[in-house]
This record gives C-alpha cells, sequence and structure tokens, in this order.
C-alpha cells in the first residue's frame, strides 16, 4: 500500500459545539457576549465590582471582568429571574457561571430554584456555601432539552430575600 502522512492537531478541537457564551451581566468579553435583545430578559438588574474574583474551582472559565458583573433578580422570595433562549429542538447542556458578589452573605443567606421549561432541575442553590468563599467563581452544568419549536425557558427562582442572580450561561449540544 501507499503510505501518507497524516498531520495530527488538537488545537481548537472542542467535545462540544458551542452555541452561545452568554455574559448577562455586562458587555461583550472576548467570546462572552452581552446578551442578545432577542432573548427575553425579566428583571434585567444589573451589577459589579472591581474585586479579583477567584476562578480556582472552574476550569474554562471566562476573562476576569465577566465574572465581576450579574445579573440579578428583584428582592425577595418568589421573584424571577428568566431568559427565553431561542434554540433549534434538540438537547443542550446549560453551564451556569456565579461567583458571590456579597460579601455580607452568609451561607443560607442567598437561596434559589433552577427550572428549565417548566421543571424545577435543581433546589436551594447556595452559590457562598458551593464555591467556599464570597467573590469565588462556580459553574454548574446541567442537561436541557428544547422541544416542540419552544426553545429553552431558564428561571432562577428566588427562596430568600436576597434575590437570585448569574453572571454568564454556556449553551453547548
Amino acid at each position: 500500500g501507499t503510505q501518507l502522512a497524516i498531520k495530527w492537531r488538537s488545537a481548537g478541537l472542542t467535545q462540544n459545539t458551542y452555541i452561545g457564551l452568554l455574559n448577562l451581566g455586562g458587555a461583550d468579553t472576548g467570546d462572552w457576549k452581552a446578551i442578545p435583545t432577542g432573548d427575553g430578559v425579566t428583571v434585567p438588574n444589573t451589577g459589579s465590582f472591581n474585586v479579583p474574583v477567584d476562578t480556582s474551582l472552574v476550569t474554562n472559565t471566562a476573562p476576569q471582568s465577566f465574572s465581576t458583573t450579574y445579573t440579578y433578580a428583584n428582592n425577595g422570595p418568589g421573584t424571577i429571574l428568566s431568559y427565553s433562549i431561542p434554540v433549534a429542538d434538540g438537547a443542550y447542556n446549560l453551564r451556569f457561571h456565579w461567583m458571590e458578589p456579597g460579601s455580607n452573605i452568609p451561607v443560607g443567606g442567598r437561596l434559589f430554584d433552577i427550572r428549565i421549561n417548566g421543571t424545577i432541575v435543581a433546589s436551594n442553590i447556595d452559590v457562598r456555601a458551593l464555591a467556599g468563599n464570597f467573590y469565588k467563581a462556580y459553574a454548574l452544568s446541567l442537561p436541557a432539552a428544547a422541544t416542540a419549536g419552544s426553545g429553552l425557558l431558564v428561571e432562577l427562582i428566588s427562596k430568600t430575600v436576597n434575590p437570585a442572580f448569574l453572571c454568564g450561561l454556556e449553551i453547548t449540544a
């Protein structure tokens, strides 16, 4: 047989196809984009701070400026921060990105549930407890499915007076 030279490459290959890298509290930051105006966002309160964020718990994290901005629901139990994301029918992985922005928020001081397309998929999320400190990044991956042309409805439901919040969202297929 004929010998052929094979050139192997690994740069740029990923396990997943990125659908979106959304910087929910701020402007475009590298590959992370501000949430498109077509994606319905309710209660788009935003906040930011100028303290370095410890990203040691998160692999493949976004730039530092991404972690220092966030969007949040109104204060109080039952308030909802929601995103209506127009994607084609199919299976997705949603990777939620947070860091606790309140240095005065103790463990248990901010709790919220995550609901995707009407189903609670994670309960009593406590970013301060999961990260182990405030100003420390944490990421959580959850599966999701879009069906019947409805896209993805992602809702964070506050369970305490301190509201649900989110820094960013990765969507992969």
